[in-house]
């Protein structure tokens, strides 16, 4: 056994980097769920948020509802429940329902900035050309929203040539 050891570093060297991936792989899985869950969480806020000023015709009063609801929530859960947040989580559910579910493949981050895209036939198109990786940082995000606007603006006024030139030189 010893001389399996002392002979051998390679072989506990591939052991070793086996089990490191196990536990990297593990870690990573961990927080896909995590975000998977708390994003869901907020869907399922918006919805029930949404629900009761709908259900009730309480749009007068939406603004006094998620006040009390966040300062209620805030106190039991602590941050993460501000006005702007739930806000932000009723518009979240507005903008996906009945639509896309690649939404639940991203954080939260990436959803608030995808779901500002008003027009859903770009926020799809967004969606679907996107590569959906927990790697994509929101920095090539934004790079992204920006290359996949200033493909619009190249169709609508310039048409496909200038799409293609576009792409070309960039």
């Amino acid at each position: 056994m010893s001389n399996i050891i002392k002979n051998d570093n390679e072989v506990l060297g591939n052991y070793y980097n086996k089990i490191n991936e196990l536990i990297l792989n593990t870690k990573r899985n961990v927080a896909k769920n995590i975000n998977y869950e708390m994003v869901e969480l907020y869907y399922q806020i918006g919805s029930a948020i949404n629900e009761l000023i709908e259900n009730y015709n309480l749009e007068e009063s939406q603004n006094k509802i998620i006040k009390s609801f966040s300062e209620k929530l805030t106190r039991e859960f602590g941050e993460g429940f501000s006005v702007p947040n739930l806000k932000k989580m009723k518009k979240f559910y507005l903008t996906y329902k009945g639509g896309s579910t690649l939404w639940n493949q991203l954080s939260w981050s990436h959803n608030r900035l995808i779901m500002n895209i008003e027009n859903e036939n770009k926020r799809n198109f967004y969606l679907e050309e996107m590569d959906i990786d927990e790697s994509f940082t929101m920095q090539q995000l934004i790079k992204t929203k920006k290359d996949t606007q200033a493909m619009y603006k190249l169709i609508s006024d310039s048409g496909l040539y200038a799409v293609i030139q576009y792409f070309l030189n960039n």
